[in-house]
């Protein structure tokens, strides 16, 4: 029987990548971090992640954090026998596979992880068996806490900066992390394996040298799976098919256009806002992606003021409204949203804190939607 619980120091990434990202325990101790967009399919795709980690991670007695994603689809011819993992080394899952566009590939020797390739560019050295960079990784207990103390630890910021807003990292699990066991730092520092453009002085860098200081004491490793029925991406058009305003407002680009367009209407920021959060509760986007685009919308329009969006924050209104409205489904947002735009939105530190409580309301949000995702596997 699954049990379930939420992650404080990565849920702020949950909010910053507008990405479901969940963490379940199971009675052996193996943790399943999964991350999706939002939408039906990909709800499919998450199911069948779930499915494919517990098969794997239940054969192996470790305790540690399991991370899968789910923008890709397989299953296993078969499954490994019983197996345990180094505790001093970050595994990562693997299958040979013919060159697929947008993958990244290990290099290794004699299992141990020496490199990566992205692109036709490498960093490191290694045999290239064409082993597929599965997005599955297995963090022994003592890896994983020093990979969340990065959290707590300057620069501080998730994959895009929003919650606490600070210049966007943009670290590739990897190419940043993953990789900077396997080579020597100078060669870590320099490279951009995965970077879609170069730059001349990469802001990233700081945080990339506090990800080698960290993680500088482990390596990696592989373990090759027997894959079949490998799809990557390969979502229905129409799941991306943002067809009016309340679907396009779900990512940050998206908010910064109509917060400008705002301006130049000359309404002020509270009318601006309270123009996109009406917007929000009237579409009908998925539950937890309205709670993201709004809590994101808050953020962006306190315009760097108020304080720092850190993570969830509780209030006696938010939680009374949210315990009243629980068990009326999706609706029970609608009372967040009136008391947000009622009482919320005059200045910009009253935005942040309604921001925080958002992410309180998306806290509960995932619980349903894991409890209902374990119900099918």
């Amino acid at each position: 029987m699954l049990s379930i619980y939420l992650l404080f120091s990565l849920f702020s990434m949950v909010m910053a990548t507008g990405h479901l990202r969940l963490e379940l325990t199971a009675s052996n101790d193996f943790t399943l971090q999964l991350r999706t967009p939002i939408s039906h399919q990909s709800l499919s795709y998450l199911t069948e992640s779930i499915k494919n980690a517990t098969q794997i991670a239940s054969l192996s007695p470790d305790k540690g954090l399991w991370i899968i994603g789910s923008d890709a689809t397989w299953q296993l011819a078969s499954l490994p026998a019983k197996f345990t993992l180094p505790q001093d080394a970050i595994t990562g899952f693997t299958f040979p596979a013919p060159l697929i566009e947008g993958h990244g590939w290990y290099l290794t020797r004699d299992s141990r992880v020496t490199g990566m390739e992205y692109g036709g560019e490498r960093c490191g050295e290694g045999e290239a068996w064409n082993l597929l960079i599965l997005s599955f990784l297995y963090l022994p207990s003592a890896i994983a806490c020093q990979f969340l103390r990065l959290y707590s630890e300057f620069p501080a910021t998730t994959y895009l900066g929003v919650d606490s807003n600070v210049t966007p990292s943009k670290l590739s699990l990897f190419f940043d992390f993953m990789l900077s066991t396997c080579i020597s730092e100078s060669e870590f520092l320099k490279n951009r394996l995965g970077a879609h453009q170069k730059i001349a002085e990469d802001p990233s860098l700081r945080a990339r040298r506090q990800i080698y200081s960290n993680l500088r004491g482990y390596c990696s490793r592989i373990e090759t799976l027997d894959i079949r029925d490998y799809q990557y991406k390969a979502f229905n058009p129409e799941v991306r098919d943002y067809g009016s305003l309340a679907a396009s407002l779900d990512n940050e680009r998206g908010l910064r256009t109509q917060l400008s367009l705002s301006k130049i209407q000359g309404l002020t920021v509270k009318q601006a806002i309270s123009r996109i959060l009406s917007t929000l509760r009237a579409g009908s986007q998925d539950q937890l992606q309205t709670i993201f685009s709004a809590s994101l919308a808050l953020s962006l329009a306190s315009e760097g003021k108020g304080g720092l969006r850190n993570g969830p924050a509780k209030n006696p209104i938010f939680e009374k409204l949210m315990q009243e409205k629980l068990m009326q489904g999706p609706s029970y947002l609608t009372a967040i949203f009136d008391e947000i735009l009622a009482n919320w939105i005059s200045d910009p530190s009253r935005m942040i804190r309604a921001a925080r409580h958002l992410e309180t309301a998306a806290q509960k949000c995932i619980r349903e939607k894991v409890e209902g995702l374990c119900a099918e596997v």
